[in-house]
């Protein structure tokens, strides 16, 4: 649906080809349409400005909770609710705050 943010869409779109995903462009509804090209375009190449090492710099340990804060800060991106390093640094510690209870 074009009304799914980003962060919803760009997963479902990754599964197809760039190639598919152009060709399906052509003859999606409009708004889909220019969001499959903002896929194209931009989207598919967001990734966080943290890596692993950062995170674990944070205080974050290897494994399973990484790749879901990796995720999160991927749709975070994606959603423009955070646009710079520091931004996402902020989501990681208030992400380990609220893990700790």
């Amino acid at each position: 649906s074009p009304t799914l943010p980003p962060s919803q869409l760009a997963p479902y779109l990754e599964d197809f080809s760039p190639p598919a995903v152009a060709a399906h462009s052509l003859v999606a509804p409009e708004p889909l349409a220019q969001a499959m090209g903002r896929f194209l375009r931009r989207w598919r190449y967001l990734k966080p400005a943290l890596n692993g090492n950062d995170l674990q710099r944070l205080g974050v340990a290897p494994g399973p909770e990484m790749g879901r804060l990796l995720q999160l800060l991927r749709s975070a991106r994606l959603d423009g609710q955070v646009r710079s390093r520091q931004q996402e640094e902020e989501l990681v510690r208030e992400w380990r705050k609220g893990r700790r209870g």
